[in-house]
């Protein structure tokens, strides 16, 4: 027992002079890179124009697939693609020699079915005439009742002759109207003054009834379709004006005609048709469609802030001490100069808005502003 109390009293010193001594903090000095050349601003949040866009198309208001209502070889094709025809223009010719057989034997049943009918008229004119002279020797009692009776019946007969001949005339003569009507097929004319955008046969190709000829489109005027966001399918109604920036390099206006009601299940898209006028226009021109939707509040930094990555876009933060650091922000639409920033920063945060290509992560700007 003596002999621990005497190791206790010998160390205890040690630990009273260990304990004694005062511990200095380790002090780590980073030494950072600075940046100079460069200036910053802060990220804003500015009420700016609300505006909703959508890709759309040109396309001409009427367009009309030019068919043949005959078979038959075509002989002729008068018209190129790109060609301006006017309403009535002959396109195109289809043999119409089988046509025109036709035409002559319906043109010769109604000449014949005219000469049944004269030759009818006449023998009832002559049953008429003598019906008068029995019908006054019955009364006389010159003769009989029966062949009073016969002298009728043959009136009679006459007179049915001449009604049934009528009826052959009407159908002769439709039957005539119908074959000049398909030899007018022959000739295939423009339904209306326009474009000849596309042509589907030669001279020397067989037609027939349904096939497409040729396309025209009526260029005087044009329809742009695009699909907007289903999120705004209550928002855009017919009158409307839109603005469209179309790949011609030309912005134009439209107005809103006609809107779907129904959203497209795989694209969550509705489809707005506006009617659009100006020159240059065609169909199948692209079209950027835009159309405003009052203010909204956006985050906003100088588009110059913005620093690529690879795939990556961030900015270049400052904080209050001067140390910079590489931030990954999304962003939205542009405002001039300014870009929408979405996610990533807040308001207020400061950005290097000039010289962000001198700027390092973790380096040191002295004098900010």
């Amino acid at each position: 027992m003596k002999r621990f109390l005497l190791i206790a009293i010998l160390v205890a010193p040690f630990l009273v002079s260990g304990c004694s001594g005062k511990s200095e903090p380790l002090q780590t000095q980073v030494k950072r890179g600075e940046i100079t050349g460069v200036e910053t601003t802060d990220a804003t949040i500015k009420s700016l124009p609300e505006t909703i866009e959508a890709a759309g198309s040109i396309k001409a208001a009427t367009i009309g697939v030019v068919s043949s209502k005959i078979m038959g070889t075509v002989t002729s094709v008068r018209v190129a693609e790109g060609q301006r025809v006017s309403k009535g223009e002959v396109l195109l010719t289809i043999d119409d020699s089988d046509i025109s057989q036709k035409a002559a034997g319906a043109e010769a049943s109604f000449k014949e079915a005219s000469f049944g009918l004269e030759n009818a008229r006449k023998q009832l004119a002559l049953s008429e005439a003598t019906h008068q002279r029995y019908q006054k020797l019955f009364e006389a009692n010159a003769i009989s009742r029966q062949e009073f009776e016969n002298i009728t019946l043959q009136r009679d007969s006459a007179r049915l002759g001449v009604s049934a001949m009528e009826e052959s005339v009407h159908r002769a003569k439709a039957g005539e109207q119908e074959a000049k009507v398909y030899k007018g097929y022959a000739r295939v004319v423009a339904p209306f003054s326009g474009v000849v955008s596309g042509k589907k046969i030669e001279e020397g190709s067989m037609a027939s009834p349904g096939m497409p000829l040729v396309v025209i489109e009526d260029d005087s005027s044009f329809v742009l379709e695009a699909s907007f966001d289903g999120r705004y399918a209550g928002f855009i109604r017919p009158g409307m004006t839109l603005s469209a920036s179309v790949d011609n390099a030309k912005v134009y206006q439209a107005k809103v005609v006609e809107v779907v009601p129904s959203i497209d299940a795989a694209t969550r898209t509705f489809l707005v048709k506006a009617s659009i006028k100006g020159e240059g226009l065609k169909t199948g021109l692209y079209a950027k469609v835009s159309i405003s939707a009052g203010q909204r509040n956006v985050l906003t930094v100088p588009a110059s802030s913005l620093v690529e990555k690879g795939q990556l876009t961030g900015v270049y933060t400052v904080d209050e001490k001067g140390v910079v650091s590489y931030s990954l922000v999304r962003t939205g639409r542009a405002y001039g100069d300014e870009v929408e920033v979405t996610t990533g920063l807040n308001a207020g945060e400061r950005v290097i808005s000039t010289g962000a290509e001198r700027a390092f992560d973790g380096g040191l700007i002295r004098a900010s502003r």
